[in-house]
């Protein structure tokens, strides 16, 4: 099921209250704090990552720490995380440019090979403007969200 986060929980608990126990299962729009609430039945879903407290991964525990630092909350999903990384790799790509043209700056994307961000280790490739990168598959059981894959 794809929607936004709040259409997400209403369809969530819609099912629920017709007793539709089965599994449910959608896409990053359920990565939100909303939906983390439901209980009863499993739900999973795929997002860019998992940005939890829980995540081994040292990146993730800094970018959440300064996070909470500066808005006293954790963040809801993986969004600010991708957004984090966009912005770092757009520095990063100016870096690489030595300019702010537009067409240099495209260029030097490409040249960004399994870079490790917050969201998972990043690659762009020849012809295509959308990165390779790991995909998420969560899971929101009864009693905590957890890492059901990870697709590399």
């Amino acid at each position: 099921m794809a929607g936004e986060p709040a259409y997400a929980v209403k369809v969530i608990q819609l099912l629920r209250s017709l007793n539709y126990n089965k599994p449910i299962v959608g896409s990053d729009s359920f990565d939100s704090k909303d939906v983390e609430s439901l209980k009863g039945g499993d739900i999973y879903y795929t997002t860019h990552a998992f940005v939890n407290t829980e995540t081994a991964d040292p990146i993730v525990q800094i970018f959440i720490k300064d996070y909470v630092e500066k808005f006293h909350s954790e963040p809801d999903g993986s969004f600010a995380a991708l957004g984090f990384d966009t912005v770092y790799l757009l520095a990063r790509a100016v870096n690489i440019a030595q300019s702010t043209s537009a067409s240099k700056v495209a260029e030097a994307l490409h040249k960004i090979k399994n870079h490790h961000l917050v969201t998972g280790n990043i690659t762009f490739v020849e012809k295509s403007n959308i990165p390779e990168k790991s995909l998420s598959i969560i899971k929101l059981g009864n009693e905590k969200k957890s890492v059901a894959a990870v697709v590399e």
